[in-house]
């Protein structure tokens, strides 16, 4: 299946990149002094590599990616930090670099994930069931083992919630993406059972926005804003049936950062939500 095509900025790479770093040298639990002792790539030089202040060399990466036990992506990397350097980076990324997802990279890096979703449960709180439901009724060229793939996928990016540092989530979601029978009963009924337990965890609030409602702030569709400990602004990702777009000039994060709030102010708050799901997850086997 071909990938939406998305408009990605050589900055955006650039801070992917910056992330990607980060993470190999704390998935190896070092910090940036031992880097320096092991590599000779010095601290200053790393703080600005980590920071999206500057693009790497190869060499540079070489070292760095080795290091960490990552020689694998040393090619990756590379050819991400050329395709940093153009105007127009994507169809070089969509053709040298198999099964590269920037959303998931962000989505596994960021240490905040803001969302808003108007017609379906989030992915990262999707069942297999009903993602397979999803992904059937959404993409019905796929084949049945294209459509596991994906679902094995969805799967995988949940690990994140396994993380040390697990991320905060805070996700808004309508009243008609949880009344929506995606799959039947038992699939939905399994669905919102899920959502109360992923609710209950402490890093996670989700709130509703009932149908009552009427018009509201998140009336143009679902979106998504990733936050970074580091100097990094957040970056806005927008999905829609022909092309995903990432946001990543400021003023714009800052547009879906806004519309977020008000969403927050005109939705039932966290605990009245969990309430919410209950009820509807009471209703779907009466």
């Amino acid at each position: 299946m071909t990938k939406p095509w998305m408009r990605i900025s050589p900055p955006l790479i650039k801070r992917y990149i910056a992330l990607q770093l980060v993470r190999f040298r704390k998935n190896l639990g070092v910090s940036q002094g031992e880097v320096q002792a092991a590599t000779g790539v010095t601290r200053a030089n790393l703080a600005q590599l980590e920071t999206a202040k500057h693009l790497p060399k190869p060499a540079i990466v070489e070292r760095l990616l080795t290091f960490y036990g990552a020689p694998e992506k040393i090619r990756d990397l590379c050819q991400l930090v050329e395709a940093a350097k153009v105007a127009d980076p994507w169809a070089h990324i969509e053709s040298n670099i198999k099964d590269f997802n920037l959303f998931v990279g962000l989505e596994q890096s960021a240490t905040t994930i803001e969302s808003f979703d108007a017609v379906a449960v989030p992915g990262l709180f999707q069942t297999p069931a009903y993602a397979r439901a999803v992904l059937a009724a959404s993409a019905p060229a796929l084949s049945v083992e294209e459509i596991e793939d994906f679902v094995a996928q969805r799967m995988e990016r949940q690990a994140v919630f396994k993380r040390a540092d697990p991320p905060r989530v805070w996700s808004i979601v309508t009243e008609g993406a949880l009344r929506c029978m995606v799959g039947g009963t038992q699939v939905m009924a399994e669905q919102l059972d899920h959502l109360i337990e992923i609710g209950r965890q402490p890093e996670v609030r989700i709130q509703v926005t009932p149908a009552e409602t009427g018009a509201h702030a998140g009336m143009h569709g679902s979106f998504s804003v990733f936050g970074f400990t580091t100097t990094l602004i957040g970056i806005g990702y927008l999905e829609s049936v022909v092309r995903a777009t990432f946001v990543d000039e400021p003023e714009e994060v800052e547009r879906l950062v806004d519309v977020l709030n008000a969403l927050r102010v005109t939705s039932l708050n966290p605990a009245e939500s969990m309430v919410f799901i209950e009820r509807v997850r009471k209703e779907v086997t009466r």
